[in-house]
């Protein structure tokens, strides 16, 4: 019984610290948008444009670094990471599954068989799912790895031709960054019954940098792309 409270507790913590890094990624992203949507104003104003470039890499380079603290292998020790969340999660017992069957409902595509799964079938799936959707966005499509790896993480002296110079549409860095909240929230609602704070609806940070755009002289900050 101890154990099991003691599982909780520690998916409690990893729950919660996960959070803050979805948190800021999402700020991270918004901030990078904004700017990018609206670079042609932020040039024309004339002034202050540098310091805004330098922003929006910023934002862009904490953006790789932290999702890839999200989506991390296990190590040696203990991580927040969805891969030792979910490991954690299998020692707990769920409280709502229905909140697990609607984050596998959702990305049942990923799924290549229901059948066959142990008791504790919802968690299986979440596996399986989490790892097709890896395997995708990080291994097949291994940009993001190599200019973590290569060029924010260290400098590589490396051939100019065989530089990742392309990262992910933002369009894909927005799924992942969305593919993870929605893990974390079905294992906070499944497995503790806490409804963690709503990211996705989340726009301090995107009002924020319309606000300072708005006050330095840029009339009608763009906020969306032309597609949306």
């Amino acid at each position: 019984m101890s154990n099991t409270i003691n599982k909780s507790r520690e998916l409690d913590n990893k729950i919660t610290e996960l959070e803050k890094v979805l948190y800021r990624l999402k700020c991270f992203l918004d901030i990078h948008k904004i700017i990018g949507l609206n670079y042609k104003k932020i040039n024309a104003m004339g002034w202050g444009k540098l310091f805004f470039w330098e922003v929006q890499d910023v934002t862009l380079q904490s953006y790789v670094l932290g999702i890839h603290k999200v989506f991390e292998k296990e190590k040696s020790y203990e991580l927040n990471s969805l891969p030792f969340i979910l490991k954690t999660a299998k020692d707990c017992k769920p409280k709502d599954e229905q909140a697990l069957k609607d984050f596998v409902s959702k990305y049942i595509d990923l799924l290549s068989h229901r059948e066959g799964r142990c008791s504790n079938s919802q968690i299986a799936e979440i596996e399986e799912i989490y790892a097709k959707f890896y395997q995708k966005y990080f291994i097949e499509d291994d940009r993001l790895k190599k200019v973590r790896n290569k060029i924010i993480a260290h400098s590589e002296d490396i051939e100019d031709v065989k530089r990742p110079k392309d990262l992910p549409s933002y369009d894909v860095m927005e799924k992942l960054l969305h593919f993870a909240i929605d893990i974390h929230s079905a294992i906070s609602n499944g497995y503790l019954e806490v409804c963690p704070h709503p990211i996705k609806s989340d726009e301090r940070a995107f009002s924020s940098t319309c606000a300072v755009l708005e006050k330095l002289g840029v009339s009608n900050v763009k906020t969306k792309f032309d597609d949306e």
